[in-house]
């Protein structure tokens, strides 16, 4: 047996120290009935809150202290999760399992949305909200009045599909058409709005007048004077090239001079440096030669004092008067000869050694000299090179000012030029813009909005068996009414019937809706909340909603209340209804589905959906 897309299995609310107060749902038909004030309707709020209503759930004080919400489902894979969320609002958690209490670990955080319409195979449709084709997705949001129905909601003259505001018309009908078909809008092709277009066109015109305006004022005087300035521009641009050639030629006389001193300099240096070492060396040589006149003069000493020794050892001893033959020093004598011999001998290397050492040092003192009159020579040259580099750069200064100007006066009519560009450019544009508006738009085909004859027809037979089955009277004839966007019933309008009436039609309506989408395999949650569908067996003396209307007596002396029930548990567990009466139903019913009474203060079985303190 099929199940459906989503079944919820609780609502549960905790807080600090308290007991919690759940209510436990199972799959087919489910009923809460019981006294009024009770916390029916305000299940159906926290319900429809943790399906990411932005309502905040009213704060009775039996409420005061509960600060948590679980909703508790299960999928059509068996799956089942949890939603928590404060009771004062905020983001979603997830939990693995059905969870009514603080599970003490982490959740993690969702997106209802996704979660409910993931599930549902609607995740991702789009709907056309206007004429225009400006689509908008589908959200559980703009789902929810198929799924969740409110007391006011159920007995409102207006369709069963619409909210009542004119802006959102459009969506909700093709809403309800995508689930009789399960086909989207995400083909469609957006145009834009005619007003839009007119509103586009003229912001368009204005932004154009605003940067002509700005593009003349740039202008200034110049407007409507382009042929002068691109006149003028011709002439300064030759100018440049004038200039342009006559500061080349100024620059490289400049350049050449600057080598040649650089050169100069270079030379200078080198022959400055030669100098210096030149005369280190002159110096060095002649305090060797210096060293050689000492040398010669101790030889020649030595050569003269052997010299004498030699004749007198021939003589008679000065002393004692012995003749030479008996005077006893052969090795003296010998020594003697032998030393001056030698002297002699190092005296000419020494005579030799200095005649070039004198020689060499006259070559190096004459190269001195001549590198002293080139470095002297080369000083005089520096500065006449630098008086000359100093005389052209006048020239060249005043040449490049000049450039700079007239390149500078170029510039400026050159952006004059491309502002005239500019503006000629802005003029057609706006030409354009302004034929554009006056061009007549092409029409538009009308979108088709809601559902076709043949759906609404298929539609309404099924409303047509549910009535039936619920035996409601005059055998009924149903047909869908496309002005209306409702159903009408032997010929007449839902809305024209009272309010207990209009309630079990706008039930039937959507109870159909969920068996069609069944039938024909076609996305649907598989889940519905009806808030008091029966109204019409209510007590008049009891109820805020009055007297009853003619309609609604016949209505009541019908056993339509039973078959009802009877008709809603034989749908099985493929579908999941949930049914909010304050009325007792019939004692039949308490066999069927899963029903739950909320008595209020004494009651045998629960208060209602808070527990009593205390």
């Amino acid at each position: 047996m099929t199940r459906p897309a989503i079944t919820i299995r609780h609502i549960a609310f905790t807080g600090p120290g308290l007991k919690p107060a759940e209510v436990l749902f199972d799959a087919g038909l489910n009923v809460l009935y019981g006294a009024s004030n009770t916390g029916k309707s305000f299940t159906l709020k926290a319900i429809d809150n943790m399906l990411g209503s932005e309502s905040t759930l009213p704060n009775p004080k039996i409420r005061h202290g509960y600060d948590s919400v679980w909703l508790g489902l299960e999928f059509k894979n068996g799956q089942q999760s949890t939603i928590y969320r404060a009771a004062n609002g905020g983001d979603f958690l997830l939990f693995d399992g059905l969870v009514r209490l603080n599970p003490g670990r982490a959740g993690l955080p969702v997106n209802v949305n996704e979660l409910v319409l993931g599930a549902t195979h609607l995740l991702g449709k789009k709907v056309v909200e206007n004429q225009d084709g400006k689509k908008q997705n589908l959200t559980i949001r703009t789902l929810a009045p198929h799924l969740i129905v409110s007391e006011t909601a159920i007995i409102d003259e207006r369709s069963p599909i619409l909210t009542g505001q004119h802006v959102t018309a459009t969506a909700e009908k093709n809403i309800f058409r995508l689930l009789l078909t399960g086909a989207d809008d995400s083909a469609i092709v957006a145009t834009e709005p005619k007003k839009t277009r007119k509103a586009r066109n003229e912001a368009k015109i204005e932004i154009v007048d605003e940067l002509l305006t700005s593009v003349e004022a740039k202008l200034g005087d110049r407007l409507g004077q382009k042929h002068l300035v691109t006149d003028q521009i011709g002439k300064l641009t030759a100018t440049i090239d004038e200039l342009s050639n006559r500061m080349q030629a100024a620059q490289a006389a400049i350049d050449r001079e600057t080598a040649a001193r650089r050169e100069a300099l270079d030379r200078r240096q080198h022959e400055h440096a030669r100098l210096r070492e030149l005369e280190v060396t002159v110096a060095r040589f002649k305090w060797l030669l210096e060293s050689y006149t000492s040398d010669v003069e101790r030889l020649e000493a030595l050569q003269e004092a052997g010299s004498l020794l030699a004749i007198r050892s021939t003589r008679p001893c000065s002393l004692c008067g012995a003749p030479s033959e008996h005077q006893v020093h052969p090795q003296a004598v010998a020594s003697i000869e032998l030393t001056r011999t030698a002297a002699t001998a190092e005296l000419k290397r020494l005579h030799r050694d200095r005649r070039d050492l004198e020689a060499t040092i006259a070559s190096l003192s004459a190269e001195c000299e001549g590198l002293r009159t080139s470095v002297g020579g080369l000083a005089g040259d520096l500065e006449r090179m630098a008086a000359t580099i100093t005389g052209l750069r006048p020239n060249e200064t005043t040449l490049r000012s000049k450039f700079q100007e007239t390149w500078d006066l170029r510039s400026a009519l050159l952006d004059s030029i491309r502002h005239f560009d500019e503006r000629d450019e802005l003029l057609k544009r706006k030409q354009d813009l302004v034929a554009a508006s006056k061009r007549k738009a092409p029409t538009a085909v009308k979108l088709s909005v809601g559902i076709d004859g043949p759906t609404g027809h298929a539609f309404s037979k099924v409303v047509q068996e549910v009535l039936r089955a619920w035996q409601f009277p005059d055998n009924p004839d149903v047909t869908f009414d496309d002005p209306t966007q409702d159903i009408r019933v032997n010929g007449q309008d839902r809305r024209d019937n009272g309010k207990g009436v209009r309630a079990v039609l706008h039930a039937a309506f959507k109870v159909s809706l969920l068996i069609y989408c069944q039938r024909h395999n076609l996305p649907h949650p598989g889940f519905l909340i009806l808030d008091t569908p029966l109204l019409t067996y209510r007590d008049p003396l009891n109820s805020r909603h009055g007297e009853l209307a003619a309609d609604e007596q016949n209505l009541k002396a019908t056993r339509l209340n039973e078959a009802f029930y009877s008709h809603l548990n034989s749908l099985g567990t493929t579908v999941q209804i949930i049914v909010l009466e304050n009325e007792d139903p019939p004692e039949s019913i308490m066999r069927l589905g899963k029903t739950q009474v909320f008595e209020g203060t004494g009651g045998p079985t629960r208060v209602g959906l808070f527990p009593p303190r205390g």
